[in-house]
């Protein structure tokens, strides 16, 4: 947030804009990890429904930083599912950053993300 009020000034709308990109940047995720396991059609409607999910919509505009870590152990668990369901996994460096971003910005510890391999 202090980004926000750097580049945009100290008022309430740089204020909202930063769960509200996340908000935006969860949807994104959302999509592109369902895409990638059920198809289009699938990544579309999964995105949809959590777009229009009230809480969702809810979190994306209080001035708390619940959305930024729903959104960070989204993608952690989203790349950790995309590792598993892959027969070779390819290196993921930032894995490791969405979880310590997920840990920095709540109380919630992140998961810890593996790379698994089939025998």
């Amino acid at each position: 947030m202090a980004g926000s009020f750097a580049l945009f000034g100290s008022n309430e709308r740089s204020a909202r804009a930063v769960p509200v990109l996340f908000a935006i940047a969860g949807l994104l995720a959302t999509y592109a990890a369902t895409r990638r396991i059920y198809g289009r059609a699938a990544g579309l409607f999964a995105a949809l429904v959590l777009g229009t999910s009230l809480f969702y919509f809810a979190l994306g505009r209080f001035l708390i930083l619940d959305m930024a870590v729903s959104v960070c152990m989204s993608a952690t668990l989203f790349c950790f599912l995309l590792g598993v369901r892959e027969a070779h996994p390819r290196p993921e460096p930032i894995r490791g950053l969405r979880a310590g971003a997920g840990c920095s910005t709540g109380s919630t510890p992140a998961p810890p993300s593996p790379r698994w391999r089939k025998a």
